[in-house]
């Protein structure tokens, strides 16, 4: 009796455990992701792996493909599509582009329209509220709905919303990013108007910069003789690209730097006030750090559509790198 209790109360202890592991690992602790499905060999993080390199050949369905169109992808990972029609390239590019680069096209469309913390928790509330005071999401939206219904660019974004939701329709488990993973979270339906945010957070990367600003906060603290030394129009170390016969070091022209003058209190606080007007100007933390930091959205597409035309046909390449 006494090794049969005992066996009883090991096999109990051991279900106690088992049970509390099984609810441990199903629930998240703080922001980490549950465990349990999270490590899960099949489906988990480690499934990752199986759809890291691309299929020696595979077939996707688009529901709304005018026409077969044919994927190729080359050495370097750069998609080559082929299609009979512009609509059924941009689905096909959508797809594409979803597949390699869904958490950051997710990412980057959040940060515009100031919905991180649906994914990311109170951490990012604060780039939220940046997001709403800077009003990318409302302008791009605006825009978006100014275009014809007839209009090309209309048609494209349209298209490339139905092949980015038709990837996530047929996304498996597996082939869930890892960043989902992480945060516990599934991506959203691709709208059209996402396009346009990703144009608009593109447009301000690309054009936006603070130097003025930082400009004239140092004027303020050091006088102009001093910074325009420390922003040289023309900088101390020249190194040219292409070589240059005879010479084998860079050319320098360093010179002492003037001695800075007083701080300009009036003219430091005009400057820094300045700056904190033109924080709403930036995508978060009143320069574009937030985007710099998310991953790089750069996908490299080729695409080719063949349109045949009396009395001959013609290729258009359009959706170049």
């Amino acid at each position: 009796m006494s090794r049969r209790a005992g066996n009883l109360a090991t096999t109990a202890l051991a279900a106690i455990v088992l049970a509390g592991g099984l609810w441990i690992g199903a629930r998240p602790v703080a922001s980490a992701p549950a465990l349990g499905p999270f490590l899960d060999p099949i489906h988990g993080v480690w499934g990752v792996a199986t759809t890291a390199e691309l299929p020696t050949e595979t077939k996707a369905a688009i529901p709304s493909l005018e026409g077969d169109v044919t994927v190729k992808y080359d050495d370097r990972g750069v998609a080559h599509i082929f299609a009979t029609s512009e609509g059924d390239v941009a689905r096909a590019m959508g797809w594409v582009t979803a597949r390699d680069r869904l958490f950051q096209m997710e990412l980057q469309t959040r940060a515009v329209a100031g919905t991180l913390s649906e994914i990311a928790g109170a951490r990012t509330v604060p780039l939220d509220r940046r997001a709403r005071q800077q009003g990318l999401a409302w302008g791009a939206t605006r825009k978006c709905e100014a275009l014809k219904q007839d209009a090309p660019a209309h048609l494209a974004i349209n298209a490339f919303a139905e092949g980015v939701n038709a990837y996530i329709d047929q996304m498996s488990r597996a082939d869930t990013p890892l960043e989902f993973r992480l945060l516990g979270a599934k991506p959203q339906r691709w709208e059209p108007k996402y396009t346009c945010y990703l144009l608009a957070q593109l447009g301000l990367t690309l054009a936006f910069t603070d130097g003025e600003l930082r400009r004239t906060q140092v004027e303020a603290m050091v006088g102009r003789a001093a910074t325009d030394r420390l922003f040289a129009a023309h900088a101390p170390i020249q190194e040219p690209i292409q070589p240059v016969a005879g010479r084998t070091a860079p050319r320098t022209a360093f010179a002492p730097l003037p001695v800075p003058q007083p701080t300009d209190s009036a003219k430091l606080a005009f400057a820094n006030a300045l700056a904190e007007r033109w924080t709403y100007a930036a995508a978060a933390r009143g320069d574009l750090s937030v985007a710099r930091r998310q991953p790089n959205l750069w996908p490299t597409v080729a695409a080719s559509v063949r349109l045949r035309m009396e009395p001959a046909i013609v290729d258009r390449f359009f959706f170049r790198p």
